[in-house]
């Protein structure tokens, strides 16, 4: 017995070794977190064990990451899963709290020194490059539209694409809100070569001055520009919001459309019915079950510029959206409206005629 209280180590040992504070073991002894192996009963000490040690540096570092007492027994108590999953989450909250604090501290200071004239934002990299592969597959592939449109608005950054045909809009919710509305076009390959680079990065900054366009990572400084593109283009924003009410719905799981139009390369019907949806005509005609609602409608349109913007989409299910016969056909995620794409309908082809 006697060799075992050799071997415990004084609440002031104990601290030493592991970070803690006398004060912060005696809290976590009245909390229930981290009780002493023994509390001498003729001065009461608190006396520990050189098996605690583990438990006390986990507490130290759980400390350290901001977690509160019952998050923090939750993560000490629960199984490798169900901590690692706790953990995962406050990890996703603080960087989301830090991005905010960021985003608005770069607020603040633009408003003091003033110098940056344009687009402003802060934002996850991961975000900003998930949101260049959505929207890149609508982007022509050569001239003018060979661009990526980029502008901010109150709370909002906007990324937008178009070949003329079809157009992808893709909005990102900011942190805080920006110091201006302002609109830059960048080129696709500009934006494509950053890619590997930016979605690494956990939070990064969108900077626009003068004609310039770079993404700095927040945490190291670094910096990459972005190629400027010139011209007259359309006020996108203004397109997206004048779209013409739908008159036909669908909603429809995301793979299983993604599977009847990939392999189509014609330009075929799609048509929304009672039931369901059908895609091509005659023989060739597959059917999907589908929540509809609306007028029946049949539009046709080229499966080849279809097809990159279902795979684009986000969630389980897509929303088809038809406004009329001659109308554009807007694609989009059930559960956000964060992503659209909208699609222009082409001629159906001509029939032969009989000799």
């Amino acid at each position: 017995m006697d060799n075992d209280a050799d071997r415990l180590m004084s609440i002031g040992t104990f601290a030493a070794a592991t970070g803690l504070t006398a004060s912060a073991l005696r809290f976590y002894d009245d909390t229930g977190v981290l009780a002493p192996v023994e509390v001498d009963p003729r001065n009461g000490y608190r006396l520990y064990a050189e098996e605690q040690l583990g438990r006390a540096e986990l507490i130290f570092l759980l400390r350290e990451a901001q977690l509160p007492l019952s998050v923090m027994k939750a993560v000490l108590d629960g199984s490798a899963d169900e901590s690692s999953l706790v953990l995962g989450k406050h990890m996703d909250e603080i960087s989301a709290e830090a991005l905010r604090a960021m985003s608005a501290a770069r607020s603040a200071l633009n408003l003091f020194i003033g110098g940056i004239s344009g687009l402003v934002a802060v934002l996850p990299g991961y975000e900003f490059a998930r949101a260049i592969g959505q929207v890149r597959v609508s982007a022509a592939a050569s001239g003018q539209f060979h661009t990526i449109g980029i502008s901010t608005a109150s709370h909002a950054l906007n990324l937008v694409a178009t070949d003329r045909h079809r157009l992808s809009w893709r909005t990102l919710r900011l942190a805080s809100p920006t110091v201006e509305s302002s609109t830059v076009h960048v080129c696709l390959e500009s934006a494509q070569e950053l890619l590997p680079w930016v979605s690494d990065r956990a939070a990064i900054e969108l900077l626009a001055d003068a004609g310039d366009v770079s993404v700095r990572c927040m945490e190291t400084g670094e910096q990459r520009s972005l190629a400027v593109v010139e011209g007259d283009f359309p006020d996108y924003g203004a397109v997206v919001d004048g779209l013409p009410a739908p008159v036909a719905r669908a909603v429809v799981p995301r793979r299983e459309l993604l599977s009847v139009v990939v392999d189509r390369s014609e330009t075929c019907p799609l048509r929304i019915a009672e039931n369901g949806i059908s895609v091509g005509s005659g023989e060739g005609a597959e059917q999907l079950a589908a929540l509809t609602w609306g007028l029946p409608l049949r539009q046709w349109f080229d499966m080849t510029l279809l097809q990159p913007v279902v795979e684009s989409a986000v969630g389980p299910d897509v929303v088809l959206e038809m406004a009329g016969d001659h109308g554009p056909l807007r694609v989009r995620s059930a559960d956000t409206s964060d992503l659209l794409s909208v699609l222009m309908p082409v001629q159906p082809p001509a029939i032969p005629e009989r000799a």
